[in-house]
Order: structure tokens, then C-alpha cells, then sequence
């Protein structure tokens, strides 16, 4: 039978059918002379069996495990049914308190009722009620209040200075308004607030802390392994643990495909889109990576709604981090356990770069961490042996470092997809054993030296490189 009949028997809509598809859950056969898809009654049970599970919540990623006897049915089940109560009692929390609310009369809640309600919810929330959580970012930020920013802007009424003395990371943020005078200070970290004012009066004040990954034991015990044993990690870790990993590429590829009906950035995804770009790259797999790379990266810098996930605690980073490897897993048709532990290696490799260059680096650590670690997870979706991984390290090594960061933007798109070429090509030419000399430039003989000569450079070596971006920068105003 033909895709209408089946999407008639199931109910569902035949784009829904081809995504099945794409992700591998049908296969139906093809007829020798039209090359038609011939869909049986086995495909037509697969659909309603793939609908079932659906109807449960439970990911395309599981499903295709589930159907492929690769994870055990009663441990999904346990695990999704784990999610749904949870989800319910969210709900539930939520729905009481509005019921409290109707039932009370308090249609206009007063201020001083506020807090007594929010004790409630807090009370409860210890007892392991659950509610609504409150994680919005920009939501509300409207294009009226973006206008009146710009106007703030534009009136001279916004400053920016550069403290010339002070060595990472430092912001100190003054807002004033006609009733009250605000100052706070973050410091080492994006995320780490260490002293909020308000009118001269302290509200809150943080012992200083520098931030960086080394405090933290987990990622000093990983600075300690070897690239070898990050695989072994990888390799002996089971295909459950590590199947959440899939939710990542379904996230990314997302983010990637917003573009192709939404104009973003400045037109990078569009250009390899396009029929020059077609006629010029073709379709191989260094395209398609370049592609979904530079796409997801452009859009998400531009203001992507969509969600992401991060590597190394940065969403670029999850981008190229996952994409190449998931696009080059999908060419070569590896297993999915091949695929989520090629993944993993690369999350892990990628972490241990970072925890070597730092958070903050003047490098794009998203080329010089992320790429490579990319490079490695390739390499072994290659059949690369250790000693072959470390070769795309080194590969690396001598090809991306130095490349500088000079702020998270659109054009970042542009330097992930070059990254993202070179991890590609690396990977290639480690597991053909064509790594670069150990006495070329600052490539050494093992990875894990060679990524402490890449941190070196960034770290000593380009001390000055922020400053000089900075001036530079301000040079334009």
C-alpha cells in the first residue's frame, strides 16, 4: 500500500510517516520498478505501535531502541511512568492553590495576601508537592520595551567603561531612576553575583570566589584522566545511562532547521541553502555539517527562541559539540549505541578541554574545546583506535588554536562552521594515521599535552588579546 492508505488507516498525517521514517522507526520496502514505498500490515502495526508509545511521552529516540530490542520495555515503562507522576504532582500543586484562591474570593489577590500564599506554596513544596516552576528569562520583553532600550540608548542615557585594572571576569552594573539607585557586581564567573546594593544600603554580599572548574573535585578528577580513558568511560558506560544524550540532537536539530523559513542572522545558513551554495559544496556530509552548525549557531545568537543543550555549561558549545557528530553518525548508518557513545566521548573530551582553557578564555573556546572534541567523537564513529583519537587531538591542535573570541554573536556562526570543517577533516586524517609531527609548533606527542599547550596559548600567551579586542571595539564608537 501507498503512504495516503497508511496515513488513512492510522490517522496520522503522512509528514508525520516520513518522519518516522527519517529517524529510522520504517522502513518499508520499495518497488523494483517505481521505487514507490510499498507499506505492509507489519508497517501499519509499527505505526500504531510507535503511536502507542507516543501516547505515553516516551521520546522517538526510546521508541527506536524499544522497537530494536536494544533497551527493555518494563525499565522504560517504570521510567516514563516516574515522569508522568512527577508532571502530575506538578500539576497538582497548581491546581490547588488555584482552587484555594476561587475558593477564597481572592480574584484580586492584596499584597499582603501574597506572601501568605506564597508560604503556602513553599510549604508544600517541602513536603514534595510540586508546581508550576518559574523560569522565565525573556518572555516579557516585548518589541515596545526593546524600542524604548533603543531610545534609552540613543538619549545617551546608557554608559558602558572599561575597568582597566582588574584581571577575568568583572562586571559592576549601576541602574538609577528617579526613586532608587541600584549597584551590583558579578565576578570570575557569568553566573556568580557577588554584591547587590540598593540605595546605599548592602543587600546581599558573597566572600569572593574565583569560579573556575578546578574547585570543583569531579572535574579535577577528569583533568587527571587520559583521552584513552575518557573512551573507556564512554565504552563501559551502559546505552540507558547515556540515551538522554539523544535528547540533545533532537533539540539541536531543532534549533538548525529554524532557519529554513525564518530570516536570522545575516544570512549564513541561507547562502549554503541556496542554489549557488548547492551548486558550489553539493550535498556531502562537510556540507551538511557545515550547515546545521553554522544554522543552529546563527539562530540561536540572533534570539532563537527554541531551547538547547549546552556542553561545558554553554549552549554554542552543546551545538557543535553534537551536531557533527550526530550528522556524520547518521552518514556512516552506526548503531545508536554507537552513536550515543560517540556523543558521550565527545560531551566528556569537550569538558576536559574546557576545564584545561577555562571558562573564560581570549580563544573561541567553542572551536578550540567543542570542535575538538568533535573531531574525537568522529574519529571513533570511524573505528579510530586510542591512539587514533589522540591523533585528531593533535590534528587539532595545529590547526584551530589561536582563534580568538571576540563576544558571543551572529558571526560566531561562521566560526563554528569553519570548526566544525576542520574537526571533520582532522578526524579523517587521524584514522588514516596522518597526524601532524610531534615537532610541529605546539603539537606534542600525546592529546592530553597537546591541549595543555592549547591552554597555554590562550591562557599565557594571549594575556592581552581581550584588551586589544576591547580597544578595538571601542575604537568603532
Amino acid at each position: 500500500m501507498r503512504i495516503g492508505e497508511i496515513a488513512k488507516l492510522t490517522g496520522l498525517n503522512i509528514s508525520n510517516i516520513r518522519f518516522y521514517e527519517r529517524k529510522g522507526l520504517l522502513c518499508p520496502e520499495r518497488e523494483e520498478d517505481s521505487k514507490y514505498r510499498d507499506y505492509t500490515e507489519a508497517d501499519v502495526l509499527r505505526v500504531k505501535e510507535i503511536m502507542l508509545y507516543r501516547k505515553m511521552g516516551i521520546s522517538i529516540e526510546t521508541i527506536y531502541l524499544l522497537i530494536n530490542k536494544q533497551v527493555n520495555q518494563k525499565d522504560v515503562l517504570l521510567r516514563q511512568q516516574k515522569i508522568l507522576q512527577d508532571e502530575i504532582r506538578n500539576l497538582k500543586g497548581s491546581m490547588e492553590l488555584c482552587q484555594m484562591l476561587l475558593r477564597d474570593g481572592n480574584l484580586e489577590v492584596k499584597e499582603n495576601q501574597i506572601d501568605q500564599y506564597l508560604d503556602y506554596v513553599h510549604q508544600e513544596e517541602e513536603k514534595g508537592v510540586g508546581f508550576a516552576k518559574v523560569e522565565e528569562l525573556l518572555e516579557d520583553i516585548t518589541p515596545e520595551i526593546l524600542e524604548q532600550m533603543k531610545e534609552l540608548c540613543g538619549m545617551a542615557a546608557v554608559s558602558v567603561k572599561i575597568k582597566e585594572h582588574g584581571q577575568g571576569l568583572y562586571v559592576k552594573c549601576k541602574i538609577k531612576t528617579e526613586a532608587d539607585m541600584i549597584t551590583s557586581v558579578i565576578r570570575g564567573t557569568h553566573t556568580n553575583l557577588v554584591y547587590l546594593e540598593k540605595n546605599g544600603k548592602i543587600i546581599y554580599e558573597k566572600n569572593q570566589e574565583n569560579g573556575q572548574a578546578s574547585d570543583n573535585a569531579l572535574i579535577e578528577a577528569l583533568k587527571q584522566m587520559t583521552i584513552a580513558q575518557i573512551r573507556q568511560v564512554a565504552d563501559t558506560a551502559s546505552e540507558e545511562e547515556l540515551h538522554f544524550l539523544m535528547d540533545g540532537v533532537e533539540m539541536n536539530e531543532r534549533l538548525a532547521a529554524y532557519s529554513e523559513d525564518k530570516k536570522v542572522g545575516v544570512g549564513i545558513a541561507d547562502t549554503l541553502r541556496s542554489e549557488k551554495g548547492s551548486e558550489v559544496l553539493k550535498n556531502d556530509l562537510l556540507t551538511r555539517i557545515m550547515l546545521k552548525v553554522s544554522s543552529a549557531a546563527e539562530s540561536r545568537l540572533d534570539g532563537c527562541p527554541l531551547p538547547t543543550m549546552s556542553s561545558s555549561g554553554a549552549g554554542t558549545k552543546g551545538l557543535v559539540v553534537i551536531l557533527p557528530v550526530s550528522e556524520a553518525a547518521d552518514a556512516l548508518e552506526v548503531s545508536m549505541e554507537k552513536k550515543v557513545r560517540a556523543l558521550a566521548i565527545a560531551h566528556l573530551v569537550n569538558r576536559y578541554i574546557n576545564a584545561y582553557i577555562g571558562k573564560l578564555s581570549p580563544m573561541c573556546s567553542c572551536v578550540m574545546a567543542s570542535s575538538t572534541a568533535a573531531s574525537v567523537g568522529i574519529a571513533y564513529l570511524l573505528g579510530g583506535s586510542d591512539e587514533q583519537l589522540g591523533y585528531a587531538v593533535r590534528n587539532m591542535s595545529g590547526t584551530v588554536t589561536g582563534m580568538i573570541c571576540d563576544g558571543g554573536k551572529v558571526g560566531c556562526a561562521m566560526k563554528v562552521a569553519t570548526g566544525s570543517s576542520a574537526a571533520l577533516l582532522c578526524a579523517l586524517t587521524a584514522v588514516h594515521d596522518a597526524p601532524l609531527r610531534v615537532s610541529d609548533g605546539i603539537c606534542a606527542e600525546t592529546p592530553e599535552d597537546c591541549i595543555r599547550h592549547m591552554a597555554q596559548i590562550g591562557n599565557q600567551g594571549m594575556a592581552q588579546t581581550d584588551k586589544e579586542i576591547i580597544h578595538i571595539m571601542e575604537q568603532k564608537k
